[in-house]
């Protein structure tokens, strides 16, 4: 019984080190906006689930869902473009 506990600890703890391993490096490798897309960030209203580029006159809504590790802001330059082109711009936060 004791082996078998101890064998059991041991796979427990491997597979918590295996996920935060894990976890870190998907944060770690997450790529990072430029400081230009940083700078097209601040004309955008924002909050925790989206980021909106407003045109003067909307004539539709361009709904984006960014990629799988690339942080949001980093589309906020293609965003502001497509907004002064007269589209409102949606930018979706999801996890990862």
């Amino acid at each position: 019984m004791k082996k078998i506990k101890k064998i059991l600890i041991w796979l427990v703890s491997i597979i918590l080190v295996i996920l935060i391993a894990g976890a870190a490096y998907l944060h770690f490798s997450a790529y990072q906006p430029s400081s230009s897309a940083n700078q097209a960030v601040h004309i955008a209203k924002q909050d925790n689930k989206e980021m909106v580029f407003k045109a003067k006159h909307s004539k539709l809504t361009v709904v984006f869902y960014p990629g799988a590790l690339v942080a949001p802001n980093s589309y906020s330059i293609w965003a502001k473009k497509v907004a002064q082109a007269g589209y409102t711009v949606k930018i979706s936060h999801f996890p990862l």
